[in-house]
């Protein structure tokens, strides 16, 4: 089965979380652009995977169903990340 959200990598003596995380289409971030979807207030999208191609995530680019995000996070932020992102 496909993994919907991993947990990469943690950084800095466990401070710092590298995770990715498939957007599905009932995500509630589906369809929304970086600045307009709420996320934790220490997460960072460090990347957009779109297809075979990776995408910079701008303020005003749209995440779309398929996307795979790259977000980096303080780690006791991790699962209120997961639980948001996975809503439907």
């Amino acid at each position: 089965p496909e993994k919907s959200f991993v947990h990469l990598l943690n950084l800095r003596h466990d401070e710092l979380t590298i995770v990715e995380a498939h957007v599905s289409e009932g995500s509630p971030v589906a369809h929304k652009r970086v600045a307009n979807a709420q996320f934790p207030v220490h997460c960072v999208i460090a990347a957009i995977i779109r297809g075979p191609d990776p995408v910079i995530a701008l303020p005003n680019t749209e995440i779309l169903p398929g996307d795979e995000l790259i977000i980096v996070t303080h780690s006791n932020e991790e699962e209120d990340l997961r639980r948001m992102l996975m809503e439907s």
